[in-house]
């Protein structure tokens, strides 16, 4: 969030902090992007501004600072020029493609490349992805099916690429040992989410020429514990009357509307029934994109008496934390301490004391007391799930609370 950024206030002027002071720089710093790339799309400007940036705190991303201070002064004048129409990305190389059951998993992509297609042996496109860290893979695959890889960018598309995935075998060496059964997925997890789901991969960005209604998801693959819901966008797409989304499984999860309103897209929510593996299936004018939902067995719940608080320097307000097991009896004091010592569950300031002090009580709640103006959360995480209490601090209010359910299950 923004810190002490000068604004106007009833008045006269003011300086405030958090993330509605920040929003309005990045916005502003995006608008000068798209003014050079009038082409480009949110990702590829979300990228470069997250590229760009001054970086703070731990190296890389991290909780408190994100991905730094917004800087296009680091940007080179060829970040912001369009390729040339003859620059298409050369064909992808066979030996930079790793093969597994069920996957493939494409690394050391050509220069200009802004999207990876998968296609089937007769051209056919599945899905596509866009590079994270260099880096796509598509997941879900037939075992010995063949396929065809491209890499695209706004000029065009490379030549195709043939290659299936390994077939099944034992797994030996550095793999983990484990099977593919019981409909988990193996593939490794990168992202958690507040809403107690884990993304595993990033899913399609920009359409190329020749798919240009494919539904744009933004993920692939999530994991919810039994009982969570999950939103999923159809990016840069609000024609709802025309956007047609189905569970393979209604039993295992459902999906509505969530938000038809929402800048990006479409917002849809996914609401995990019981346990088992889903496809989550996007159709828009007749081509498909695919999503899919893993409810795994939940062994307890965590919910919050409150999801913000807004109080006065000086204030107090304790947040009501309840621990439940499967069998929905209430943790002991004693055993959400237990938690907390084998860093099972941990609860933390997410500006380490700068708006409010973050203190833990006897039975299990936690006290905040607000310090100075600003805006910051009580980070809840307990088994790599996550939900949060915003907590306001602003002079002169009165306290108060939104009561809303703030609850996730854990697994």
């Amino acid at each position: 969030p923004g810190v002490s950024i000068q604004s106007a206030v009833p008045n006269g002027y003011g300086y405030k902090s958090g993330t509605s002071m920040a929003a309005p720089h990045v916005a502003a710093a995006a608008a000068l992007v798209k003014t050079a790339l009038l082409d480009a799309t949110s990702s590829k400007i979300g990228s470069l501004l997250t590229e760009s940036s001054d970086d703070l705190g731990d190296a890389g991303w991290d909780e408190k600072y994100g991905s730094g201070v917004v800087n296009l002064a680091n940007l080179s004048p060829t970040d912001l020029q369009n390729p040339p129409e003859s620059q298409k990305p050369n064909k992808i190389i066979l030996s930079n493609v790793q093969r597994a059951t069920n996957r493939l998993t494409i690394n050391s992509l050509p220069a200009r490349v802004a999207s990876v297609i998968l296609k089937d042996s007769s051209g056919k496109p599945l899905s596509m992805q866009t590079p994270v860290n260099g880096s796509v893979s598509f997941t879900g695959l037939s075992s010995s099916t063949s396929y065809q890889i491209v890499a695209c960018n706004d000029s065009g598309e490379s030549e195709p690429l043939s290659v299936s995935t390994k077939s099944q075998s034992k797994s030996s060496g550095g793999s983990s040992g484990k099977k593919s059964s019981g409909g988990k997925s193996n593939t490794p997890k990168n992202e958690n989410k507040d809403d107690g789901s884990i993304v595993t991969k990033p899913a399609n960005g920009v359409v190329s020429e020749g798919v240009t209604n494919l539904p744009k998801l933004d993920t692939s693959t999530v994991q919810l514990a039994n009982g969570n819901s999950y939103s999923f966008l159809v990016n840069d797409n609000h024609d709802i009357a025309n956007i047609q989304v189905t569970v393979s499984d209604p039993a295992v999860a459902s999906v509505a509307l969530d938000d038809a309103n929402d800048s990006r897209g479409a917002k849809y929510r996914v609401t995990a029934k019981a346990v088992g593996t889903v496809q989550i299936h996007v159709t828009y004018q007749g081509a498909t994109t695919a999503m899919q939902v893993e409810v795994v067995p939940a062994k307890g719940s965590l919910t919050l008496d409150t999801s913000s608080y807004v109080m006065a320097p000086g204030d107090q307000y304790t947040i009501g934390t309840f621990l439940k097991d499967e069998n929905g009896d209430a943790l002991t004091p004693e055993q959400v301490q237990e938690l907390m010592d084998t860093g099972k569950f941990q609860v933390q300031d997410s500006r380490t004391g700068s708006v409010f002090d973050l203190v833990q009580l006897e039975n299990g709640n936690f006290q905040v007391t607000g310090k100075n103006e600003g805006i910051g959360y009580v980070l809840y995480e307990i088994n790599g799930m996550r939900v949060s209490v915003k907590i306001t601090v602003q002079s002169d209010v009165v306290a108060h609370g939104q009561a809303v359910r703030n609850m996730i299950y854990w697994s």
